[in-house]
């Protein structure tokens, strides 16, 4: 990743500062989060970039300017993803980020735009950065490629009417006499909830994907729970003495705003216990006065179905950017020209 090793010519000075961002870091980020604003909740939430950021995350900012987030990609190595800046001064922010920090040969991509973002993103940066290509794209490994969905804890916790049908249908695969349901109590948890998660893992891996690879990101999120300092609290579900299900999310520092889910797993011996986890979040967070939870997007069509499920009260449809070389770009076009 360049931001370690580029060494930038004598003649460009630097206009911002880089700073990394480690896990006992989130709490700081979520103060100068909660005055920002943005249409995707996940933007605005800490734990979010604390988790796709696992494999370091960074700020940029600029004085008068405020800040935007980069990080390496969870998935592909090299690779960095630039999220939109949630202040007014966002493109010139990405600007500078790109000249002053990165090369056009950099593996980058901006994340997490909406479609007329993408598109002002591409047109903007394409006349004033050197040597960049940028074009929209479908995003194609992360949580984005689905719409991302915010659901209202009220609607959930009534699940009534013809939109919770095939909620109420799995709900009801479930023998409640069962169940047990607590709060969250991370200490208390902590190792039920890591036994589940590589059970998950275990009885999730395939050809495509290892043990690491599906334990790994859960383990993350349950160290941000016990460690970070955020807010994060959950709901676990046992099944006849055995943990079965359990959720974790962001409070949001303003009520008003959506919590922020963080992890959602359910896997045990009775159909339904996804939705059963969805209700007692839902639940839970009602309780609290919090009035909607942002649940993130899917990377696949069946993930997004379960959501579609719990009736959202808001979609949103992201898209990514490609960043690449200019130069590269009409290289590769000169080749397939005939000559």
């Amino acid at each position: 990743m360049s931001i370690l090793l580029k060494t930038r010519p004598a003649r460009q000075k630097p206009s911002g500062i880089v700073t990394k961002i480690s896990m006992r870091d989130l709490p700081v980020l979520a103060a100068r989060l909660a005055s920002c604003n943005s249409e995707d909740p996940y933007l605005v939430s800490a734990a979010y970039y604390g988790f796709t950021g696992r494999n370091g995350l960074w700020t940029y900012e600029e004085e008068g300017k405020g800040f935007i987030l980069f990080c390496r990609h969870p998935n592909i190595p090299d690779k960095t993803l630039i999220f939109p800046s949630v202040n007014p001064q966002g493109i010139d922010l990405t600007k500078n980020l790109l000249q002053n920090y990165f090369t056009p040969e950099d593996d980058l991509q901006l994340a997490r735009l909406t479609p007329w973002d993408a598109e002002e993103a591409v047109t903007r940066l394409s006349w004033i950065t050197q040597g960049y290509h940028f074009e929209v794209m479908d995003e194609l490994f992360l949580d984005w490629l689905y719409p991302v969905h915010t659901l209202s804890t009220k609607k959930v916790t009534e699940h009534k009417g013809g939109a919770f049908n095939a909620f109420r249908g799995r709900l009801y695969q479930v023998d409640q006499s069962r169940i047990r349901v607590e709060e969250l109590d991370i200490d208390k948890h902590y190792f039920d909830l890591l036994s589940l998660s590589m059970k998950w893992a275990r009885d999730r891996a395939d050809g495509q994907y290892t043990v690491k690879d599906m334990f790994e990101p859960n383990l993350h999120i349950l160290r941000m729970a016990r460690k970070s300092g955020l807010d994060m609290r959950g709901t676990v579900i046992y099944m006849d003495d055995a943990c079965v299900s359990f959720s974790i999310w962001e409070m949001p520092v303003d009520k008003s705003r959506p919590a922020s889910s963080a992890m959602m797993l359910a896997h045990g011996p009775s159909k339904g216990l996804s939705e059963l986890q969805q209700l007692e979040r839902c639940r839970a967070l009602q309780d609290a006065g919090v009035e909607r939870v942002c649940i993130g997007g899917s990377e696949t069509p069946g993930l997004d179905a379960h959501k579609k499920k719990m009736a959202p009260v808001e979609s949103l449809a992201l898209k990514s950017v490609s960043v690449s070389s200019k130069a590269q770009i009409h290289a590769a076009a000169a080749l397939k020209t005939p000559q």
